[in-house]
Formats: structure tokens, sequence, C-alpha cells
């Protein structure tokens, strides 16, 4: 029988990608057995593996090329993938990613984890278009139909500080628009949260950023969202988003984000098909619950979560506060135990399959699945796209309310920034 051959410090840093006095310093520590042999420790590969799986140790794995050899009908490439809630749902619809794009180490596992043949690259600002192309295997002169991709969303939240495409999360934002415009796909969709739609950045139509800056243009509500707008505009897409509620199409669960689908061409991807309504109106059945959700679990499943401090239970156990079990989810708290929802919870409520393995330690799970793109929103936008390519158009309530808010789609959204544009512009005396 073959003997496992026995590992150096040197080895054993490879694996966990670690530096060789770290490895050392566990050794010392006795918290990863080996024996020292004359002046050097040699280590078990046994000990390696339980010392990985006693301590949760997420070891990230290498960017790799596309192994699966095989090239879908339609290409597909996924950007800031994290646990890959919009590729799920993209293949649910009928799109399937042959790429991920992801640099948080924890995200990476869990594709990784998940799907071992996709093509996995880092840092965005580190590939170009071609090396991108390259790794997902795609050969010269293939076109590729589909970009998805959702960019930091720090940078454009309404509760931040509002640096917009100034914040390093922003300029990684301007990096992704610059590879659609690199390589331009039949279609790009970008989703993000609601902030993208008033994230400050000065902008005139007329000026480049240099020149706003050196006329003393203040950024202006909205002028991020106008400068991505006429960056692809002016590669010939043509673009449609608005503000999404994801319980229209089927997730038990109030969140709002916006969603753009770009077409290199001159007819636009009309809005997502809802698939349910808050009341049943329009013929559709009514949202989904958190009590359905919650149904899709066994019995006798394990539940892991982080324990609630007394001092946020009793904020949590607020009447106003507490998820009602009848309505979409909203809050952290169980409608029933006395404890938050569990990564298994939250799971089912985002739409992840049972058997999807999320990596990392519990709050790096909450992180990756409340981060995520609930999977039917995802499955909308891989729906619509199909029907665009087959020329099927699906006739939506002229009134229907996607969201709460208004001004939200690219035409009265528009209207409205360029209003505020106009007024400021005249201030300074530059129309």
């Amino acid at each position: 029988m073959a003997v496992d051959p026995m590992l150096t410090v040197s080895d054993v840093a490879k694996q966990l990608k670690v530096t060789e006095q770290y490895v050392r310093t566990l050794l010392r520590k006795g918290e990863l057995q080996a024996e020292m042999v004359g002046k050097q420790w040699i280590i078990q590969p046994e000990a390696v593996e339980k010392y990985i799986k006693d301590n949760n140790i997420v070891i990230e794995p290498d960017d790799r090329p596309n192994k699966s050899g095989k090239l879908p009908d339609i290409i597909a490439l996924s950007f800031f993938s994290g646990a890959m809630g919009l590729d799920i749902g993209l293949r649910k619809g009928g799109i399937e990613p042959i790429l991920a794009c992801e640099i948080e180490k924890h995200c990476r596992m869990t594709i990784s984890a998940n799907n071992p043949d996709i093509a996995l690259i880092g840092d965005i600002n580190k590939y170009s278009a071609d090396k991108i192309l390259e790794f997902a295997g795609i050969p010269k002169g293939r076109k590729v139909d589909v970009i998805v991709g959702g960019p930091p969303c720090q940078a454009f939240s309404s509760a931040g500080a509002r640096r917009g495409l100034y914040d390093e999360r922003g300029n990684v934002f301007l990096t992704f628009i610059d590879r659609i415009v690199e390589i331009q796909p039949t279609y790009a969709v970008i989703e993000n949260v609601r902030g993208l739609l008033s994230s400050e950045f000065p902008y005139s139509d007329e000026l480049t950023l240099e020149e706003c800056i050196e006329a003393g243009i203040e950024p202006i509500k909205g002028g991020a969202l106008l400068h991505i707008l006429r960056r692809l505009r002016e590669v010939g897409y043509s673009i449609s988003f608005e503000l999404y509620n994801a319980a229209n199409f089927g997730t038990p669960q109030i969140r709002e984000r916006v969603v753009m689908i770009a077409y290199h061409g001159d007819e636009k991807v009309g809005y997502l098909t809802p698939t349910h309504s808050e009341n049943g109106e329009y013929g559709l059945p009514k949202w989904n619950t958190l009590r359905s959700a919650l149904n899709q679990l066994l019995t006798d499943v394990e539940h892991h979560y982080v324990e609630f401090p007394e001092k946020r239970l009793k904020y949590y156990r607020t009447p106003t506060l507490v998820t009602h079990p009848a309505m979409p989810a909203t809050d952290l708290c169980h409608p029933v135990e006395d404890r938050p929802l569990s990564v298994e919870e939250y799971k089912v409520i985002q739409g992840f399959p049972l058997d999807w393995k999320i990596c990392g330690s519990i709050l790096e799970q909450y992180k990756q699945i409340g981060n995520t793109v609930p999977i039917k929103l995802g499955e909308a936008i891989a729906k619509k796209i199909l029907d665009h390519m087959n020329g099927k158009q699906i006739e939506i309530p002229v009134d229907f309310r996607f969201s709460r808010y208004i001004n939200t789609d690219e035409v009265s959204w528009e209207k409205e920034t360029r209003k505020r544009l106009t007024l400021k512009l005249e201030q300074l005396s530059l129309v």
C-alpha cells in the first residue's frame, strides 16, 4: 500500500497559502501537529487536513482557465460573482456563465466548491479584455453574448459616504464598464443598489471629466449614472433600466435593486416580466411569504447562526420589527423562535439550492448570502434576454409598480436628472 509523503514547512505554506514563518508559529504553538527530525519539521498530510477542518480554514483557489473545454450556445461571462446568486438565476433562466470574476477569497472558495470547472479570475484591474477571453476559452472571432456583473455597491450606497466614483470601489465600477466597451458583448447587465440612481459625480454632455473639474463643475446627483450611460451609448448600446423589488419575481423577500440591460443595437430590451404582485393584482399570484420559504427546509435540518446578545434581542422583539411569517422577509429575526434567522434559512429566502455550499465562517456565510442577487431576479433577467434574442415581446401592465419609488426607469430618471443638470450649469453660466 502506498504511503502518503511527508510534508515540509515549505510544502504546507504553499498548500495553506501562508508564509513559512506563519506555519512555524503554528507548529511551535502546537496548533498544527508535527515532529522534529534533526532541525526540520516533518508534517503528516493528515495533520494538515485536520488543522484545516478543525479551524474551518478557507484556502483561496488560484485563478484558472475554463476546465470544461466546452462552449455553450450562449457565451456569458460573470463579474463580481460573489456567492453566484445571479449566476444561479441566469442558469435557471437558460444562460450559464463560463467565467467568474471575484476577488474576495471566501466567495472564490464558494465558487470553486460548487462549480470546479468554471474559469475563475480575480482582480478585474489586472485582466485585459484579451486575457479574460483567453481564460474563458473563447476562440478568436467568437462573439460574447452576455456580460453580467454587480460591481461593489458600497461606493453607491445611500448609507455610505457618497463619494461615488471617486471611491476606489467606484473606480472598479469604471473598469467594468471599460471591459464591456472593449469586449462589446451583445448584452450587458449591470446590477446595483438604489444609490446608483443618485450617486454624485461631475458631469457635462460637452465636457470630459477633467474639463468639468477645471470648469469648477461640482458633482451632481445622478452624475455617475449619466457618465456610465454616455460611455455605453458612445459604442452603440441601447439601454433600459429600472428599480425592481425582488418580491415581484417570486423572492420571499422585499429587496430592491437597479438592473440595467444594455443591448448592442438600436432596440431596447424591455423591462423584466413580473411573476407576482403584492396583493394579487393583474391576475398574478401574491408575493411569496417567509413561511413559504422556511417550509422548504426539512424539520431535522441543522441550523447555524450567531447568537444575539440579550440587548439586541430586546430590540428585535419590538413588535414592528419582528418578521411576520405571512409577509416577505424584511428582518434578521426569526418569526417564531427567539433567535436570528440561520444561514440555512437565509439561503432558501434568497433562492439558493439546498445543497449549495457557502464557504467560510458563519459570519462570512451571512455576508455572502446577504450580498447576493436573489436567484429569482437573476432568472427573470435571463428570461428577458432570451425573449429579446428570440424576438418575443411580453406585455407588462403599463401601471405596474416595480418598486415603491417613482422616476426610477431610464426615461423618467434621465428626464429628472437632466433638469437638475441644466439648472446647475445655468448657475455656473455654462449653458
